[in-house]
């Protein structure tokens, strides 16, 4: 059961299919022949799901580009928003779903789209109890490319409708458009937000009601283009009392400006964070939302059963960490190292751990002089906990009996006597009887 999202103004995200390409629009140039040019987006050119692609084209099976195929996503995607609504109808209100991440809804590149498109808003129709974030950069398409029924007669009440907007040029060329679509929420994602903006014409309760500004993000040294702090003040004064704000994050940078990449980003503008969303709808008690919180409480449950399942695997990989340093801190490196060394080539005079969690187990590594030896020693997960010094003494043991230079008993055993006086300061130092 897939839920949840690492965009913090959403639930959970829904991709009909994977892949994009550059957005562009047709502006008026008098001055050229012909009285028109095609521009870019700007915000496509570090495009974070084209460069997520780029990096793991095998994992995605898809290439960005405009003669590059879409992937349509698989049969158990599409059923997650039908499960995402029995959970809705079972905790009483509207859950939020971006769609979508990896691909842009309003695209015109295959005639296959039509199909997946229509699919979509079929799917639309059968969850109610979603609230359908619908985020495109080509905002031009929507009206013919929706239902003729959202248009002529009533759009959706679960259906939010924004654009993207990163610099004033935009600005000015897509929320008009937006702003001729009758959508309850009309939203707009100021991400990267790349030079300042003035739109308080456009804001509004019966305009743009909701804000979302980021900067962009990067790698560390991915050199990302910083947004300037006064851009995100100004924005959020715009906004007033008249639009919801959401600052998102500063993008590759921290707080205090410093470039740390895009998974430590600070969240805080002028010291606090600004978390507004358009709130949830409570759902009505009905029949049909009664008979849905049935599969919902089942839906809940594979969640939370998920959740500790993560949890478990954390914990585990944190013991693992634990040995590793239990090893480092045990094993005598600098009489390892007086033992002398083998053969011409040198070689490491201190020892060195690795822990890695495989097959359900630990598996720890300790390399000693000049790489001659490997111990390893496994344990099963559920004996983790009072095992790490069995693990280690009997790992130290192996190396001590294994070493290509001759130790003497009365050594070995001093040896032996250190490391088990050190695994029970470690034992007793992390609790473990």
């Amino acid at each position: 059961m897939a839920f949840g999202t690492g965009i913090t103004w959403t639930d959970a995200t829904f991709n009909p299919w994977i892949g994009c390409q550059v957005a562009y629009t047709i502006i008026d140039d008098p001055n050229i022949e012909g009285g028109t040019r095609r521009i870019t987006s700007p915000a496509c050119q570090r495009c974070y799901a084209r460069t997520m692609q780029d990096e793991n084209r095998k994992a995605t099976k898809v290439s960005w580009g405009p003669n590059e195929k879409r992937r349509r996503t698989g049969t158990s995607v599409w059923k997650y928003p039908l499960d995402w609504n029995a959970l809705a109808a079972f905790r009483g209100k509207s859950i939020r779903v971006f769609c979508a991440s990896l691909c842009d809804i309003f695209e015109d590149q295959d005639p296959a789209l039509d199909i997946w498109r229509k699919d979509t808003w079929d799917l639309i129709a059968k969850t109610p109890f979603l609230d359908w974030q619908l985020l495109t950069k080509r905002i031009e398409n929507v009206k013919r490319m929706v239902p003729s029924s959202w248009i002529d007669g009533e759009w959706p009440s679960n259906v939010w409708m924004g654009t993207t907007v990163d610099n004033q040029q935009f600005a000015d060329i897509r929320i008009p458009v937006l702003l001729e679509i009758p959508a309850p929420v009309r939203f707009l994602s100021c991400e990267p937000l790349l030079g300042e903006l003035r739109i308080p014409h456009y804001l509004g309760p019966d305009k743009c009601n909701w804000v979302i500004c980021a900067g962009e993000k990067t790698k560390k040294g991915g050199n990302a283009r910083a947004m300037n702090p006064a851009w995100a003040e100004s924005l959020r004064d715009q906004c007033g009392n008249t639009a919801r704000y959401y600052f998102k994050q500063w993008g590759s940078f921290d707080d205090e400006g410093n470039e740390v990449g895009g998974k430590k980003s600070g969240r805080l503008l002028d010291g606090v964070e600004h978390l507004d969303l358009p709130p949830r709808r409570v759902l009505p008690e009905t029949e049909d939302v009664a008979k849905a919180a049935v599969r919902g409480k089942v839906v809940e449950k594979m969640i939370a059963d998920k959740a500790a399942r993560k949890a478990a695997k954390k914990a585990e990989k944190k013991a693992a960490i634990e040995a590793a340093k239990a090893a480092r801190v045990l094993l005598p490196t600098s009489a390892a190292g007086r033992q002398g060394r083998t053969g011409s080539g040198g070689g490491r005079t201190e020892a060195d751990s690795m822990t890695e969690a495989k097959n359900g187990g630990l598996r720890l590594t300790i390399r000693g002089l000049d790489g001659a030896f490997q111990a390893k020693v496994k344990v099963a997960a559920d004996e983790r906990r009072t095992t790490i010094g069995e693990i280690i003494k009997a790992a130290v043991d192996h190396y001590l009996t294994t070493s290509p230079v001759p130790v003497a008993e009365d050594r070995l055993t001093a040896l032996r006597n250190e490391f088990e006086a050190r695994i029970a300061a470690l034992e007793a130092r992390l609790g473990i009887e």
